[in-house]
Parts: C-alpha cells; structure tokens; sequence
C-alpha cells in the first residue's frame, strides 16, 4: 500500500515538472524533498523498503523511450529563432518589379485600341442634304395656286405652251384669285416637275404670257398680258409663255 503511494506522489511531482515549459517546478520541487514525502507516507518503513520506494521515484528520472523533460520557453524560443536564421541565409530574395509601363500601372488591362468604323453615305443621303442647303426654288410659292391641289375652291383650267415644247402644251388648273404673275409661276413649277424638262430653272420674272398661235408659238401681234391681270378676265383658254426679249 506504501509502494503505491509513494509511486502517486512521485508521478505528482514528475507531471509539475513535465508539463511546466519554465522550469519553475523543478526548481521547487528538488529531489531532496524526496526523503521527506517518504517519512511523512508511512514511518513504519524499514531500510530495504524505503531502498524500493526511492528506487520506484527514481525511474520518473529515466526516460521510458529516450524522450526528455519539456524544456522551457526561453530555450524553444531561442531555437526556434535560431532554425529561422538558418533559413533566411538559405533563402534568396528577388525583388518584384512591375513589368508594366508608368502608364498602364493603373490599370490592370492592357488598352486596347479600336478601329474607327468607316462609315458610308447612301446616294439618298447625299441628295437630301444637298436638298436642304439648296436655295427654295423661285417659283416654290406659286403651288399654292394650283386647283388640282385646293379642293372646293374655284379655277379655271388653261393651256400653256412652254418654249423647247411647243408640240405639246401645260394643263394648267389655276385658282380664279391667281393673277398672271402666279400663272406663269405655277406653269414654270409644273413644267419643271411634271415633264420630261432637264434644262436650266426657269425665273418667271423673265417671262411673259402671250397668246397662242396655232402651232403654239406665241402671237406677236398681240402685247403680252400685264402681271398684275386677274386670271378670270380672260376670254381664252390657250396660252404661251416666252421670254422677254422675243416679245415686240
């Protein structure tokens, strides 16, 4: 029974000084204590089993498999530090650099540049817009005399012959409150965008209303009528535009 607790109070005293890593239990608890814990176990020993009981305390000294006691903390750290110099003189440091340009260090694409889309312009195109940067057509206000376009409004149908055409005369369908200087406009309007005409734009400013001849010349013995007429005084119905200068 005194083996058993000599053996508990050994095994006490080695688990102190194994599982403190500072060593202070060690210190504290020095082997020469030993004679003390066994008196105060049992008195009653005799030489040759107090010689058993020391002995049994004596192997927590031995090592079971060659391990020793843990050391302390200032040892570990010291070689632990020691193992991480010997490292750092096996290692090679290489400095990084970035193998990107100045420029492109913000940002961690490459630019890229994109091709300029060609773009082409229809034939269309090229004619509207010549259309709008165009001068409006001296004769553009004299559509608004046109009968065939104001519905219920009263006008009076006439024949003009035009010069290069005198084959084949304009129908003409005029309001009655159009004067002869809007006929000849609305004449020179749909000569020029009702026929087969590819001459140069006619100016009505230089033209004049005469009678027409059978052959749809204009009648010379006649003066021109003034600009300023009314179209409903007129007592015929077939007429001929010329220039100024043929008419006497």
């Amino acid at each position: 029974m005194f083996i058993q607790k000599s053996w508990l109070l050994g095994h006490i005293k080695k688990s102190f000084i194994y599982t403190d890593d500072s060593g202070m239990s060690d210190s504290c608890l020095h082997r020469s204590d030993e004679s003390h814990w066994l008196r105060e176990a049992n008195n009653e020993l005799s030489d040759s089993e107090e010689e058993d009981a020391r002995r049994q305390m004596s192997d927590f000294d031995q090592d079971d498999g060659g391990a020793s006691r843990f050391r302390c903390n200032t040892t570990v750290r010291l070689e632990k530090l020691k193992n991480q110099q010997k490292e750092a003189s096996e290692t090679k440091i290489v400095k990084w650099k970035n193998p990107l340009g100045s420029a492109a260090q913000g940002s961690p694409f490459k630019p890229r540049r994109i091709p300029e889309t060609l773009v082409t312009r229809s034939r269309l195109t090229d004619l509207l817009e010549n259309a709008k940067t165009q001068e409006k057509q001296p004769f553009e206000e004299f559509k608004k005399f046109d009968g065939k376009v104001q519905q219920g409004v009263p006008s009076k149908k006439i024949q003009i012959y035009v010069p290069g055409n005198r084959g084949f005369p304009i129908n003409v369908c005029v309001t009655n409150h159009a004067t002869v200087r809007d006929l000849i406009g609305l004449t020179c309007y749909l000569w020029v965008n009702e026929s087969d005409y590819d001459g140069p734009i006619p100016d009505p400013e230089k033209l004049e209303l005469c009678l027409a001849d059978d052959d749809g010349s204009p009648e010379l013995d006649f003066p021109p009528w003034e600009k300023t007429e009314a179209v409903t005084r007129f007592s015929f119905n077939t007429f001929a535009v010329s220039e100024r200068k043929h008419v006497k």
